[in-house]
């Protein structure tokens, strides 16, 4: 699943919630006294301002702003993602077929901060990876670092980042 924020609130009493994104409104739901998580919305695109409107039970309104922004990176608060693949690379022109494996994880720490990282390994070459993803009120952003080390056969070994 994509990302989208959790939004989190207080309700003072029985309340009705509802959140808009860009004049429509994209959810809605009931709420009892106390504080309320909403964490099954759908991502409506890139990101931008979700507004959130709190109806008390005597009519009292209250809103909110939850701006995100979204990129591949990241997930939900407490989503982890990982994948895993191993192989034999195939090239008709070449005969030979290495072995080949790759292993990635990502995981929500909050609506702000998803990590990851990645391996790849195969016959000659290694390389591993680590980065952050950030949800900002300027937009998401992410910073990443790979260091890689080849061997090739008759060379030296290379390494770099």
């Amino acid at each position: 699943m994509a990302f989208a924020p959790v939004v989190r609130g207080i309700a003072n009493t029985n309340a009705l919630v509802r959140v808009s994104q860009r004049g429509s409104q994209i959810y809605e739901t009931t709420v009892p006294p106390g504080p309320f998580v909403i964490d099954d919305l759908y991502p409506t695109g890139s990101g931008g301002d979700l507004l959130v409107t709190v109806t008390e039970a005597d009519g009292t309104e209250r809103s909110f702003t939850v701006t995100y922004a979204s990129i591949a990176e990241l997930l939900r608060p407490g989503v982890t993602h990982y994948s895993l693949m191993a192989g034999k690379y195939r090239n008709n022109s070449v005969s030979e077929e290495p072995a080949i494996a790759v292993g990635t994880l990502r995981h929500g720490f909050t609506n702000l901060l998803t990590g990851y990282t990645g391996v790849i390994g195969a016959d000659g070459y290694a390389a591993a990876s680590g980065g952050l993803a950030f949800n900002t009120d300027f937009g998401a952003l992410s910073a990443d670092i790979t260091q890689a080390q080849t061997q090739f056969e008759h060379r030296p070994k290379r390494a770099g980042a």
